[in-house]
């Protein structure tokens, strides 16, 4: 027998190969059941309520029957779409108005600047936020503020900084015991981490008060009062935009070989070093320039970029917002996207819409319950087919024709009316690891879910 030439007989390996790992991605992002996706599915029917009554013109009795009747037949994947084109939405608008109170208060004196900003934001979408002194209780350190009127599903502040997806997480600085001296790591519900610490409290017109003032002093080689000095004092990279591991915006040249002597020193020899070189090789070279041009483009002065400072409520208090996680799409060029304060290491797709995930469910329908699952397992991410098999060419087109930029990002939001108060996030800390003394479960039904292992 004649063998096949040696590239057709690589074409089996190679699909084999592509399907593993398509597999393993979707299995790492996907809960396909249990008590994490009940509590993922939760929380997604409270965001679009919260979004969808925000969004719907009406009021009282006629309101709420309008939004129970959109939602009342959506599935997982069309309430997450539903979902994520209401907060896309608000946050585009958000946005502009922190574009247009920034280009205003430009022109105002350099000693005013700030609080012009802040005066422009708040005239511009009723509210602004900013950092003090937390009344969550002793040693609270800074929380975070709303100044002016928040309405129950909207957006109150961004969780800023570099968003890892799931094949980056390891690029985390300190990988694997990422936590230790950074207390600015939220995950998303898809595996994707978010850490605010490069961040820190923004750009020299964000509103920041007491603690805060201290760090930005040590950063600038002024003195200030040490016992005032809290855990974000001690962090070297806190407010180092964009930090490691893209490349840093200032480091001379002594810093620079003394971070390199040091990254000799770490690294083991023999099998330990080959076991670190594979498990946690370095970041691409193309993601990071391109990741690390992204970062410098975009503009730190957001006094709502500030969801990191948010603490988590004292014995007593409830959660007065929400968390969501939301792929914005911006379209290729928009100026806006200089306003929204993530930057993605690693690739995200378009968030699928409501008429795509409409087409799914008919699609899922056609085919039954057996095939879709071998098309969620094995298919493409993100490639939908009809029930002949045949991809959608019009679909297709408007992606090669539109060319859009997905910013990962993940926002605070509104679960009550909000005046002038402090802002409590519900910190739903991980079940799995020793808790610290302070922290108490506003549910602890929830967290277990949240962290769910099945």
């Amino acid at each position: 027998a004649v063998s096949p030439p040696r590239h057709v007989r690589a074409r089996p390996r190679a699909m084999l190969g592509r399907l593993v790992k398509q597999f393993v991605k979707r299995g790492a992002r996907d809960h396909l059941g249990g008590a994490r996706r009940v509590q993922e599915t939760t929380d997604l029917h409270r965001l679009f309520v919260l979004t969808a009554f925000h969004r719907t013109e009406g009021d009282g009795p006629e309101l709420v029957s309008q939004v129970l009747a959109i939602g009342k037949d959506l599935q997982f994947d069309e309430l997450k779409a539903e979902v994520c084109g209401n907060l896309t939405e608000q946050a585009h608008r958000v946005c502009a108005a922190v574009r247009d109170a920034l280009a205003a208060a430009r022109a105002a004196s350099p000693s005013s600047q700030s609080d012009a900003f802040t005066k422009g934001v708040l005239d511009r979408i009723g509210f602004a936020c900013r950092v003090a002194p937390s009344g969550a209780g002793p040693g609270s350190g800074d929380g975070l503020f709303v100044r002016g009127e928040v309405n129950p599903g909207e957006i109150v502040a961004f969780y800023p900084g570099l968003v890892y997806d799931l094949e980056n997480v390891r690029h985390i600085p300190g990988y694997p015991k990422v936590s230790d001296g950074n207390e600015y790591l939220i995950a998303r519900y898809d595996g994707s981490v978010v850490d605010a610490n490069p961040w820190g409290s923004g750009g020299d017109l964000v509103a920041v008060d007491s603690e805060c003032l201290s760090l930005l002093a040590r950063r600038n080689g002024v003195t200030f009062d040490a016992s005032r000095d809290s855990n974000r004092g001690q962090n070297e990279h806190f407010g180092r935009w964009p930090g490691p591991p893209l490349s840093p915006r200032r480091l001379d040249e002594e810093e620079s070989e003394t971070s390199e002597k040091k990254l000799k020193q770490e690294k083991r020899a023999g099998v330990g070093g080959f076991l670190d070189h594979t498990l946690t090789p370095p970041l691409c070279s193309l993601l990071r320039t391109t990741a690390t041009a992204e970062a410098l483009n975009l503009t730190r002065n957001n006094p709502l970029a500030l969801a990191h400072f948010a603490n988590h409520p004292p014995v007593g208090y409830r959660p007065n917002v929400v968390v969501a996680g939301v792929d914005l799409v911006f379209d290729a060029g928009c100026d806006l996207r200089r306003f929204a304060p993530n930057v993605g290491v690693g690739s995200w797709r378009p968030p699928v819409t409501l008429a795509q995930a409409t087409q799914r469910k008919t699609n899922a329908a056609k085919r039954g319950w057996f095939a879709t699952r071998l098309h969620q397992m094995f298919g493409e991410e993100g490639e939908e087919e009809d029930v002949t098999g045949k991809r959608n060419a019009e679909n297709d087109d408007e992606r090669k024709t539109k060319k859009t930029v997905v910013v990962p990002a993940l926002v605070l939001v509104a679960s009550e009316a909000l005046q002038d108060e402090e802002v409590f996030l519900n910190y739903r800390l991980s079940t799995h690891v020793k808790r610290p003394e302070w922290y108490y479960p506003v549910d602890e039904e929830e967290d277990k879910r949240r962290w769910a292992s099945e």
